[in-house]
């Protein structure tokens, strides 16, 4: 479920029970990816047939090899996860900058599949090839963004910078893979490194020299690994005896053969020796493990889980295809049973089919008003000798006598004087004009600082 993705192209399987519990949990879950399930059919094992065991095995690996020759070396220190790119073998461009782009590409694809496989997350540092050409470090960047595009994790990624050093950080999903199948090394405590012999041998003879300096001091006992021991016992005897000499104490070496580098054990007696008949060889503190115990174990079997099947017995129903309808195929809401007994919803409807039709027939008419500042017409700026009507409309014009109508034809500068009545319905002065409207003046105001008239 985690893994399985629009990626991945094929699912194989060897097992006959891991089969259909994997196809059962498809059905359910994801059915589209039941396609991609395939059994595997074949004499050999199934991991030798796509080398599996190889990819596997460079997952455990510190160095990973690149087709062209060079190779990435992955550390787990505690401040984080260092990427080392090397082009080692790398020699198939024809200059020194060529081969390095080609490392630092295959390096980037690398680096990116390697995370996902051994789960790495935290700060990781890539150290790639130096490269001198800016537009070179803004590919490779971009070859690794393109790399970590399907990644389930959260990932940031930086540029590299000019000592070609790039940051990017991943975020943690799970226990990566060398902390749930690897253990700390006992030997050297997960450093990878161990003190050599000669320089562990000077440091327990000085420690040796520091615990026969203190006071009541009559033994020092030092447990040593066996190289170690050799190493004292014949390379620096004399500092040995010089030691005796000098504190007056008795220095005894034991060769201890379950001790490895870099462990050892010092113990100083005090006064009177009490164990001074007991022989060298049995003052050993560290003991073998016995041989029951180095043999492997058989291992346990796995812990079964409390509730086996959480899947319902039979699949979900498939969902059928529904076209979308449109607005007028919609049905309509049915009236009431007191609407249909009183006739109510045929009145409704004859209302607004009368609307529809008033609507298509007398459309409304915008009128602009003369003066904007007064108002919209109709409105305040109207006064009572105004022609208009309420809604806006003006008054159709009157019949004009058949004298009139043939002047107007014959001379188009002529206007047609109209009725005494007319006049008066239209509200004309005495002149045959009609009255002007006054146009109210405001007063200004005298300025502050004007004085006043005398």
């Amino acid at each position: 479920r985690d893994y399985l993705s629009d990626s991945i192209g094929e699912v194989v399987v060897d097992d006959d029970e891991a089969y259909e519990s994997i196809r059962s949990f498809m059905k359910h879950t994801m059915p589209h990816f039941l396609n991609r399930l395939r059994r595997h059919e074949g004499d050999g094992p199934l991991f030798n047939r796509y080398q599996i065991e190889s990819q596997i095995d460079s997952a455990y690996r510190r160095r990973v090899n690149l087709p062209s020759g060079g190779q990435i070396i992955i550390d787990q220190p505690e401040a984080g996860i260092c990427v080392d790119v090397n082009s080692a073998r790398a020699t198939s461009a024809d200059d020194i900058e060529q081969t390095a782009l080609q490392t630092n590409l295959e390096a980037a694809d690398q680096i990116a599949r390697q995370c996902r496989i051994r789960d790495l997350s935290g700060l990781i540092m890539i150290d790639f090839i130096d490269m001198r050409s800016s537009g070179a470090n803004r590919q490779v960047e971009e070859r690794l963004r393109q790399a970590t595009r399907n990644e389930p994790a959260r990932i940031q990624i930086g540029q590299i910078s000019r000592f070609g050093i790039l940051e990017m950080s991943r975020q943690r999903l799970r226990t990566s893979l060398v902390d749930a199948t690897h253990e700390t090394c006992p030997r050297c405590g997960g450093t990878g490194r161990i003190r050599g012999v000669e320089s562990l041998g000077l440091h327990v003879l000085r420690m040796i020299s520091e615990e026969a300096g203190k006071e009541r001091t009559s033994k020092v006992v030092a447990e040593l690994p066996l190289v170690v021991a050799n190493f004292l016992l014949n390379e620096k005897r004399s500092v040995l005896s010089q030691i005796e000499d000098v504190f007056k104490v008795s220095v005894v070496l034991v060769a201890n053969s379950a001790m490895e580098t870099p462990e050892f054990a010092l113990r100083r007696v005090r006064g009177k020796d009490e164990d001074e008949d007991t022989p060298s060889y049995e003052m050993t503190t560290v003991k073998a493990p016995p041989p029951a115990l180095l043999t492997p174990s058989s291992p346990k079997p796995p812990e079964k889980p409390a509730v086996e099947r959480t899947l319902p017995d039979t699949a979900p129903p498939e969902r059928k295809a529904r076209a979308a309808k449109k607005q007028k195929d919609r049905k309509k809401p049915k009236a009431g049973f007191f609407a249909r007994l009183f006739g109510l919803d045929r009145k409704k409807k004859k209302k607004a089919d009368a609307g529809k039709k008033r609507q298509k027939s007398h459309p409304p008419k915008r009128t602009r008003s003369r003066h904007p500042s007064k108002g919209k017409s109709g409105g305040r700026g109207r006064k009572p000798g105004d022609s208009r009507k309420k809604g806006g409309q003006r008054p159709k014009a009157e019949s004009r006598p058949k004298g009139q109508q043939k002047q107007n034809k014959g001379d188009g500068k002529a206007k047609a004087q109209p009725t005494p009545a007319a006049a008066k319905k239209d509200g004309e002065g005495p002149g045959g004009q009609a009255p002007r409207r006054r146009r109210r003046r405001r007063r200004r105001r005298p300025a502050a600082d004007a004085q006043p008239p005398s």
